[in-house]
């Protein structure tokens, strides 16, 4: 199910903030009037692969899962939850994290259960993060639970730390070429100016171009800025709208295709196979795995694939409808359906994915860096040729 953040304001003019689940805004509008308060802004809360562990992320991936690992061993070894949450509370540094580990710890010694102490706070264990742990509570497998969610952060944070370091390198070398460029304009194409002052209307166009650059540089640079702020604009409006445009758009792209499908389709195929692994029900491990895969088409793909469930129908019968899961993908998850084997399956095919993306990022990074320094090379070297081209013919000519 959806979740929502909310601002309110109660009876006594005090405000109230928090985020929940609800099938719409309008309904979620409509239970928090019933409990005596006035809305004033509801916003969905999109859950992605690197927000899926928690709704809004104040805690890192890398802190969430030493927690999980740490708090699996202690109840591994039949320590009970409320010394543990102590013992790895008195662990950590001064902080948000800490502070939510206390509260829940409270909870739970006023008798409450470890996921009912979680759910009361959504922005740092999502709803992903509270099924599995209700799954495990009930049967008897928290701590299995708690290394598959250390497993999945410790995964989601290395794919983060893949795609900066495939992408810092072109950076670097675009900002080399910024550089350059500011030193050549400022520097070096005002002097050849003033050396060509006079003879002007004779230079070729392209010299003559050039050597205008730094009359036309501030506007060049305010149109850029202009640009990218439009770029935002649109994205920020295509997401509000819905977004199936713009997601439908980064499946199509050159070099980049390739990568944002298959990292839809594994974060879904892992999430998926994770929660029916713990026991979930297919419909709401579903939803969840829709949600987790950021992407519109496979979310809208996975509420339609509920539907066909709940009426009977096989998931990969219903999966088959759908063009943005390949047919090699239904295939091999028709035959782990039939043989009753869909979560091992799932991550199976979740396995291969990620190494079907981390070819892509290697090819990516292979592409993108000679790309950019031929299209730098192209630039600097066209400045070069349109500011000595002018003296080369005029040597000629004195010859």
């Amino acid at each position: 199910m959806p979740r929502f953040e909310y601002r309110a304001v109660d009876s006594h003019g005090k405000e109230e903030m928090g985020i929940t689940e609800a099938r719409n805004p309008q309904e979620l509008v409509a239970n928090l009037r019933a409990k005596g308060l006035q809305v004033s802004s509801v916003k969905r809360v999109r859950e992605s692969v690197f927000t899926l562990l928690g709704a809004k992320r104040k805690v890192s991936l890398d802190d969430l899962m030493l927690f999980n690992r740490q708090l699996a061993s202690m109840v591994n070894t039949d320590l009970p939850l409320v010394p543990s949450l102590e013992a790895l509370s008195q662990d950590m540094r001064k902080g948000r994290f800490k502070t939510v580990i206390d509260q829940v710890r409270g909870d739970i010694e006023r008798g409450t259960s470890l996921t009912e102490a979680l759910s009361k706070h959504p922005a740092v264990f999502s709803e992903f993060y509270l099924k599995l742990i209700e799954a495990g509570e009930k049967g008897g497998n928290l701590p299995g639970i708690l290394n598959q969610l250390a497993d999945y952060s410790q995964s989601i944070a290395m794919l983060k730390r893949k795609i900066r370091e495939a992408l810092i390198y072109p950076l670097l070398v675009i900002l080399v070429a910024v550089a350059v460029l500011f030193f050549l304009v400022q520097s070096v194409i005002p002097a050849f100016a003033e050396m060509f002052r006079g003879i002007e209307p004779s230079l070729p166009p392209l010299t003559r171009f050039i050597l205008r650059l730094p009359v036309y540089f501030p506007y060049l640079f305010l149109g850029t800025l202009g640009l990218i702020f439009l770029i935002w604009l649109g994205k920020s409006w295509l997401v509000r709208g819905g977004g199936l445009f713009l997601d439908r758009l980064k499946l199509g792209l050159p070099l980049f295709g390739p990568f944002v499908r298959n990292t839809a389709i594994g974060n879904f195929c892992r999430t998926l196979g994770i929660l029916l692994q713990a026991g979930v029900p297919l419909l709401t491990a579903l939803e969840l795995a829709g949600t987790a895969s950021s992407n519109r088409l496979i979310e809208i793909a996975s509420r339609e694939m509920g539907k066909g469930v709940s009426e009977g129908e096989r998931m990969t019968k219903s999966m088959n409808k759908f063009a943005v899961f390949p047919h090699t993908l239904v295939w091999m998850l028709s035959v782990g359906e039939h043989r009753g084997k869909l979560d091992e399956s799932l991550l199976r095919l979740a396995g291969l994915y990620r190494e079907q993306i981390d070819r892509t990022l290697r090819r990516i990074e292979r592409t993108l860096a000679p790309l950019c320094i031929v299209g730098i090379g192209l630039i600097v070297g066209s400045i070069i040729v349109a500011l000595f081209q002018p003296l080369i013919q005029m040597a000629i000519a004195l010859s």
